[in-house]
C-alpha cells in the first residue's frame, strides 16, 4: 500500500484529509493482519464502498423518490455542492452560531413533517461540531413520533447519520456508536469511514454503513452500477480484518487523534491571543469538536484593506487572506450559508504543525489593519 495523500476536487472544495507528510500512517498499516481476531459486527450486514459520495448518493436514490423531501442542516458540505436527484426536494435548516451550528429540536421538528430522509453529520463537516448524546436522543424521539403519526400506507422517514469523522473527537466523550440508535435502527443508515482517521489516503479511502438489510441490498445494487462497491476481495479482507482488530484500530486512531489535537490546540491558542489583543477573530473550539476542521469567525465584513480592497463578502475575505498568508479559509458560504456570514473552516490537517506559530504570525500581520474591531466581545 502506498503512503500518498489522495485529494479530490469537488467544485471549489478540496476533499482532502490530513497530509500524510505531517501525519504519517502508523507502521502497522504495512503489516499483514491475517491473524486479526474476528470480533464485532456478528450477524450484521455491512456495506462497503470506495467513495463516501457514492455511498451517500446510493442512500438517497434508494430512500427518496420523486416528490420526496430531504431535510438537512446548513452549513453542509454534501447537499449544497451535489444536486439532489430529479424530483427530490431539499428542506434546509439554517443553524445558528449560538447553537454551535448544530440542529436544535424546536427548529428541526416542523421540518420533519412528511419528509423522507433526515441527514445528520457528527462531527459536522465543515464545522467540526459534535452532537451530544442527549441532543441526538431528542432527534431520535422526534423521528419516532413522526413515524408513529404516519399511517400504515405512508412512507416512513429515515435517518442518514454521517459519522465518518467519529474517530477524531477532541474531547473525552463516549464515541457515538450505532448502538445509541436502538429503537430507530430499522430506520437508520449509519455511515463510518476508515479514510478520515487515517489521513484520507488512497488505499484507505474506504467507507461503510450499517442499516436495515433490505435497504443495504438495494444500495449495493446502486454502488455496483456505479462501480464504487468495494468488490476487490483483497481490499475487503484487509479492511474487515483491520476493523475487527479493535485493539490495533483504536491504538492507531488514538495516535492520529492526539497529533491532530496538539496542532488544533496550538492554532486555537494563537487565535485566542489575537482575540484578546483586539483582532476581530475567534473560534468555537477545540474543546468540544472533532474532525479535521477548526471553525473561525473573522469579522471584517465591510472593512477596507490597506491595498484599498473592500471586503463585501466572506469570499472576499477568504481570497484576501489566502493571498496574504497562504492559508486557505473555506467560507461557510461555500456550504450553503449567507455570503456575508463571516465564519470559515480551516482544515488544520493540511498544514505542518511546526509552522503553526508562523501561520498565526502571518495571520496577525494581515489583520493588523482591523485591530481593535474585535475588542467589544470576549471569547
Amino acid at each position: 500500500m502506498g503512503n500518498q495523500p489522495a485529494g479530490k476536487k469537488i467544485g471549489r472544495l478540496t476533499r482532502d484529509g490530513a497530509n500524510v507528510k505531517f501525519y504519517p500512517l502508523p507502521p502497522e498499516f504495512f503489516i499483514d493482519n491475517s491473524d486479526a481476531p474476528q470480533i464485532g459486527m456478528s450477524g450484521e450486514k455491512v456495506l462497503y464502498a470506495s467513495e463516501e459520495q457514492s455511498l451517500i448518493d446510493a442512500c438517497f436514490k434508494v430512500l427518496c423518490g420523486s416528490g420526496d423531501v430531504v431535510v438537512y442542516t446548513s452549513p453542509d458540505w454534501y447537499i449544497h455542492n451535489n444536486p439532489l436527484q430529479t424530483g427530490v426536494f431539499g428542506r434546509k435548516l439554517e443553524t445558528e452560531e449560538e447553537d454551535h451550528f448544530l440542529p436544535v429540536s424546536p427548529k428541526l421538528r416542523p421540518l420533519l413533517k412528511d419528509a423522507a430522509l433526515l441527514c445528520l453529520c457528527s462531527p459536522a463537516n465543515p464545522v467540526g461540531a459534535v452532537l451530544k448524546e442527549d441532543q441526538l436522543q431528542e432527534i431520535i424521539a422526534m423521528i419516532l413520533d413522526e413515524n408513529k403519526r404516519r399511517k400504515a400506507h405512508q412512507k416512513k422517514i429515515y435517518l442518514f447519520f454521517d459519522a465518518m469523522y467519529a474517530r477524531t473527537l477532541f474531547r473525552n466523550d463516549v464515541l457515538t456508536c450505532y448502538s445509541i440508535f436502538g429503537p430507530i435502527k430499522e430506520y437508520t443508515i449509519y455511515a463510518e469511514a476508515m479514510c478520515r482517521p487515517f489521513s484520507s489516503t488512497g488505499p484507505l479511502h474506504i467507507v461503510w454503513c450499517r442499516g436495515p438489510e433490505e435497504i443495504l441490498q438495494k444500495m449495493e445494487i446502486v454502488l455496483s452500477e456505479k462501480d464504487t462497491l468495494l468488490a476487490n476481495p483483497e481490499d475487503q479482507r484487509y479492511v474487515g480484518q483491520y476493523i475487527r482488530n479493535i485493539k490495533k484500530y483504536n491504538s492507531s486512531t488514538y495516535k492520529f487523534q492526539q497529533s491532530l489535537i496538539e496542532a488544533m490546540t496550538l492554532f486555537h491558542v494563537g487565535v485566542y491571543g489575537m482575540k484578546f489583543n483586539g483582532y476581530p477573530i475567534q473560534t468555537l473550539g477545540p474543546s468540544f469538536f472533532g474532525g479535521l476542521y477548526l471553525p473561525l469567525k473573522i469579522d471584517i465584513i465591510g472593512k477596507r484593506t490597506p491595498c484599498d480592497q473592500f471586503l463585501n463578502t466572506a469570499e472576499d475575505i477568504s481570497k484576501h487572506l489566502q493571498e496574504k498568508t497562504g492559508i486557505e479559509f473555506f467560507p461557510f458560504s461555500r456550504f450553503g450559508c449567507a455570503s456575508t456570514l463571516p465564519w470559515f473552516s480551516l482544515n488544520i490537517g493540511q498544514y505542518n504543525p511546526d509552522e503553526i506559530p508562523s501561520m498565526i504570525k502571518s495571520l496577525q500581520s494581515t489583520l493588523e489593519f482591523a485591530k481593535g474591531f474585535g475588542l467589544y466581545s470576549g471569547i
